[in-house]
């Protein structure tokens, strides 16, 4: 049983399913992790602003064990943000403030990364690289 395309071709019907499903990660298969954070963007006037809002991140395993969600940043060190004991599952809200894109992930008790998520920071106006002189004359 096999699928034709309007230009000849022919494909098994499992690769066109597998061409539709969501990209999930390894760690998020493997593990059957549940991370979602909300708001996914956060959006700035100007390019180079900090960018404010009220993030909350939710997340659930199958299996009980200690946890922690730390930011990623790409010119500093991960650093930690919120940790549960003993733990299947919690979610957690806090005050974004940033002017880059910033990655979170929820890690193990022996610091494995298990899922991950980025807060994208975007702009209304992007950065003029001239500087506006105003002349009445």
């Amino acid at each position: 049983m096999y699928s034709k395309l309007s230009n000849g071709a022919a494909f098994p019907p499992i690769i066109l399913i597998m061409c539709l499903l969501p990209k999930v990660s390894f760690a998020q298969q493997q593990q059957n992790v549940v991370f979602q954070i909300k708001p996914a963007m956060c959006v700035a006037l100007n390019q180079g602003r900090t960018c404010y809002a009220q993030v909350k991140i939710q997340w659930s395993t199958l299996h009980n064990d200690n946890f922690c969600i730390v930011q990623k940043q790409s010119t500093q060190p991960q650093k930690n943000i919120k940790c549960w004991k003993n733990s299947k599952g919690n979610s957690y809200s806090f005050e974004f403030e940033s002017s880059e894109s910033l990655t979170y992930q929820l890690i193990n008790n022996n610091n494995e990364p298990l899922a991950e998520a980025t807060v994208d920071v975007s702009w209304v106006h992007k950065k003029s690289p001239r500087k506006r002189r105003w002349r009445l004359f």
